[in-house]
């Protein structure tokens, strides 16, 4: 008989002549729209990389000519954000899931605008730090996100989906540190702030800010005018050609609700049992569970009782772990002189190094990605993810030991730097997807806000630990050290990997959502 969990996922059951097929045509406007949204959410937090340091000394909290210190305040002052989130995440996707998607997005873009325009404003540190750990309490952003794309999205577009909503990201993360470091007054732009414009003289970060609340107006505007509805709007609804079982099969597919399991309840094989002359029903169909007088009493979902979604949780902090520490040591190492296994990079080389590498995955989301979990699935992606970037985190400490040969060593380091953007997409957006696929109905928003909540844990500690592990590599002053960081967030990868070994594809977590 038809397998009715293939019939969910929108992979479609074909027996002969007689074929089941999953209708849904891709969402083109829609998946446009949370693409700028994320762009926006994506600039909101990138766009103070380039200046915490010099918006530190300019608040006179410490001695400006103490770099010690003023680099300790400025990492606080980047960690409020996600300490907030950390709260935040918790509460508000339980809350979308009561009130829908729509009113908690609105809220979050609305804290966006505020806390950017303020932030361009404020001439106190303390006040820095309480805006940027308010607006994360309140933002909502990437949760939202994340729920939209899971109900408006299915097997049969969800990939290509997932890449743009990633490709949003992507470009806000090379178009934040542009707006943060470029947007000043008598810069490399040569803007002059004379007359009307002399305001931004006064507050130099206020334009950087400025276009940065002007981009969450636009996603604000977004939430409220363009985006539905989408929770509780995310059947997926089936078309028959023709054939008896396979009728039986799309109605009770499009009564998700009335799905216990995976293999239950649908009565594939006894369907074909059926007497279609007198419209009696065998025993074998009753016995099968194809009559129903009365649906089934609801039960109580444990979100965390499901193995799949521990799995999936597990993963994503994994992933989320070991990229952040990534991207804390990577800039440190290259900074370092090269007799303390460094490569003695300036900042601008590392910038344009982080740039091209972003630029470069671009493609690879669009082309790459959806054709991979097309063949494989989503599961196979997270895995290929995870493995490539337990062998990447090797790069950064074999670059050094060729720092003498600038073309052989720029050349290596691109393509290194495309390989940890390649995993790094696969990885983030196969996982994201499967989180979205396994998550109880009803559960959605609160299993992205567990996720997102535990994210932001790791982006809270994540920057101080990486800087701890570099200082303790440098410490023991043995040949080779460099190694030590690198290796561990290896190691770290290697065990994300074999825990992503047990996640499972859209058809086969199709039971989760009914249970």
């Amino acid at each position: 008989g038809a397998d009715c969990t293939k019939l969910w996922a929108g992979g479609g059951e074909k027996e002969g002549d007689k074929q089941v097929v999953a209708m849904g045509e891709f969402p083109t406007k829609n998946v446009a729209a949370i693409t700028v949204v994320q762009l926006g959410q994506s600039v909101q937090l990138m766009v103070l990389f380039p200046i915490l340091v010099f918006m530190v000394k300019s608040y006179r909290v410490v001695d400006p000519d103490d770099a010690a210190a003023v680099s300790s305040y400025a990492g606080f002052l980047a960690s409020a954000f996600p300490m907030g989130m950390v709260v935040g995440s918790f509460v508000w996707g339980k809350v979308s899931d009561r009130v829908g998607r729509k009113p908690v997005l609105a809220i979050g873009c609305t804290a966006a605008v505020g806390a950017s325009l303020a932030l361009g404003f404020v001439n106190n540190y303390y006040l820095a730090v309480a805006i940027r750990l308010t607006s994360g309490l309140l933002n909502s952003i990437t949760i939202m996100l994340k729920c939209i794309a899971g109900e408006i999205l299915d097997k049969s577009n969800s990939a290509l989906g997932m890449s743009i909503l990633t490709l949003g990201w992507n470009v806000g993360t090379v178009l934040g540190p542009f707006i943060g470091g470029v947007l000043q007054c008598d810069g490399i732009l040569g803007i002059s702030c004379q007359g009307a414009l002399s305001i931004f003289e006064r507050k130099p970060f206020l334009m950087a800010m400025g276009w940065t609340a002007f981009l969450s107006f636009i996603s604000l505007l977004i939430s409220v005018f363009v985006l539905p509805e989408t929770m509780n709007k995310h059947r997926h609804v089936y078309e028959v050609i023709p054939g008896d079982a396979e009728t039986e099969l799309a109605e009770m597919a499009n009564g998700a609700n009335d799905l216990e399991g995976k293999g239950q309840g649908t009565g594939g094989e006894n369907a074909q049992h059926r007497t279609a002359s007198n419209g009696t029903h065998s025993p074998d169909e009753e016995s099968a569970g194809l009559i129903k007088e009365e649906k089934p009493e609801k039960k109580e979902v444990r979100l965390l009782e499901h193995q799949q979604v521990l799995i999936v949780l597990a993963t994503y902090v994994g992933v989320a772990l070991v990229f952040i520490l990534y991207d804390e040591v990577f800039p440190i190492f290259c900074a370092a002189p090269i007799e303390k296994g460094g490569l003695n990079f300036s900042s601008q080389d590392i910038g344009v190094l982080i740039g091209l590498g972003g630029l470069a995955c671009f493609p690879f989301s669009m082309v790459v990605y959806p054709y991979v979990v097309k063949r494989k699935g989503e599961a196979w992606a997270a895995q290929v993810g995870f493995f490539m970037s337990s062998l990447m985190f090797l790069g950064p400490p074999v670059s050094s030991l060729m720092a003498d040969q600038e073309k052989f060593l720029w050349a290596f380091l691109l393509l290194l730097s495309f390989f940890r953007n390649a995993a790094a997409s696969m990885s983030f957006t196969a996982i994201i997807t499967i989180m979205n696929q396994v998550a109880p109905e009803g559960k959605l928003g609160e299993l992205n806000g567990i996720g997102q909540g535990l994210g932001s844990i790791v982006r809270t500690v994540g920057p101080a630990s990486g800087g701890l592990l570099w200082a303790a590599s440098m410490k023991m002053h043995v040949a080779y050290h460099q190694f030590f960081a690198f290796s561990l967030m290896s190691m770290i990868s290697a065990g994300v990997y074999y825990v992503s070994t047990y996640l499972k594809n859209s058809e086969e977590n199709v039971h989760v959502h009914g249970k």
